[in-house]
């Protein structure tokens, strides 16, 4: 399954070698930014660790249909089981979207169980960086002294953000976006329906996660095309346009920031490729850090329609 894996051939060959020759560490952390691929990869990796000949299963593990450790709210953890029960999964969740300690117990003891099939089993951690401290410490734990026959795979957007004592037990692979013309091809074959594969590719530097996911028709796809509309607004210097646009992200801070983190990616566009949507280079030189500031206020304790506001006056003003 990893062939599946558009470019990266250096860290690709590397985990099928380890692979075919039986010496694939038992823990992995891959290492990438947002929409490069390594939650997919990780899959692809188990699959092909459990599921050598491929098949149906190995098929349905690519696709994320896995055992789930999730944290109840009393603090403590379970496993939904889901299809493939050799591979249990964990990813952030709640208010915080952090993995909390609770579920990472409760894939502990569900590792410890006999492994379901001759290959072991699998552990993969989404997102390591938003592990709580507790949750960090759980898993050192499991790391220090891992079950027979399981393997453990995480993802993060670097190696900096994962605890020193935890990447240091781990092998590192990085993954990086592809090319903007492969992305797009990519996007032409498996999303036939998406009109401007190019726009999507050169928007998120190559990342066919997030390009794929805004060429959706989910939140991603909608948050796309209010900050394209932002991003003319401020091209042509439309304040009361863009503080309506705002107005309307005011009581959902989460889109508020898939907003903002998506009108960077085209102001970063505009950047490397001399303009995109009206805004020129020197425009969107002034729009990012404004942009980066609103977006790092709402991540704390602040009032959602007043970091809005202000930032509609402050973008007013990179027109040109």
């Amino acid at each position: 399954m990893l062939e599946k894996i558009i470019g990266n051939q250096g860290p690709v060959g590397s985990l099928q070698k380890a692979l075919r020759e039986g010496r694939l560490p038992h823990s992995i952390l891959l290492l990438g930014e947002e929409g490069c691929g390594t939650g997919f990869a990780a899959r692809c990796l188990a699959a092909d660790l459990l599921y050598p000949q491929g098949g149906r299963m190995a098929q349905a593990l690519v696709e994320g249909q896995t055992s789930q450790a999730v944290t109840e709210k009393d603090g403590d953890g379970r496993v939904l089981t889901g299809q493939i029960r050799e591979v249990i999964t964990a990813r952030g969740d709640g208010a915080g979207g952090e993995i909390r300690a609770g579920a990472i117990r409760a894939l502990r003891a569900e590792m410890f169980n006999t492994a379901l099939t001759g290959e072991g089993r699998a552990a993969i951690f989404y997102g390591a960086q938003t592990m709580t401290r507790a949750g960090a410490n759980a898993l050192l734990k499991i790391l220090e002294e891992p079950p027979e026959n399981v393997h453990f795979f995480l993802t993060a957007q670097s190696a900096a953000a994962v605890l020193p004592t935890i990447r240091s037990r781990c092998a590192q692979y990085t993954l990086a976006p592809v090319s903007e013309e492969e992305c797009a091809d990519y996007l032409r074959l498996h999303c036939p329906d998406c009109r401007q594969p190019e726009l999507l590719a050169a928007a998120f530097g190559g990342c066919i996660g997030r390009a794929l996911r805004a060429a959706g028709d989910g939140p991603e796809a909608r948050c796309f095309e209010a900050a394209r509309k932002l991003v003319r607004c401020v091209a042509e210097g439309r304040e009361y346009e863009m503080l309506v646009l705002l107005a309307g992200f005011e009581k959902d801070r989460p889109q508020a920031q898939l907003l903002l983190r998506t009108f960077i990616c085209l102001c970063d566009g505009a950047l490397t490729h001399g303009g995109m949507e009206g805004l020129g280079p020197e425009g969107a030189a002034r729009a990012i850090p404004l942009a980066g500031k609103a977006l790092k206020a709402l991540g704390g304790y602040v009032n959602t329609k007043l970091v809005l506001s202000n930032l509609g006056i402050n973008l007013a003003g990179c027109a040109g």
